[in-house]
């Protein structure tokens, strides 16, 4: 898969995430699509470095204590796992937190008529 695989998309951008065993932060390009959000080394990849399912997950900012970062957002999955994001402005964070609250409750997740 490709970045320009992917039709639909509903935001695209650059972020930064928090590694998962090594906890700094690297710059990947982000793409959230009918319920997904894949991140890229950069905007040119040829394939996603890893893809997050947003279905039923918790989305919110998070403050800079919590993340080591101004303009985080947290995704926490099902799991218990937390994804760790920032953005480089406040706005930019508040209209990431409202583009993956809105793909997190996508009707057709669920399936077709809406049950599981």
């Amino acid at each position: 898969m490709t970045l320009q695989d992917l039709p639909d998309v509903a935001k695209a951008g650059w972020l930064v995430k928090q590694g998962g065993l090594v906890r700094g932060f690297k710059k990947r390009y982000f793409v959230l699509q009918q319920g997904l959000l894949y991140y890229f080394k950069s905007d040119q990849s040829t394939s996603p470095q890893g893809t997050v399912l947003l279905e039923s997950v918790q989305v919110r900012a998070a403050s800079k204590a919590e993340a080591g970062r101004h303009h985080a957002i947290a995704i926490q999955t099902p799991a218990g796992r937390t994804y760790m994001l920032a953005a480089t402005s406040a706005e930019e964070c508040s209209m990431w937190v409202v583009a993956l609250e809105a793909q997190s409750y996508l009707p057709g997740l669920a399936g077709e008529d809406g049950n599981s």
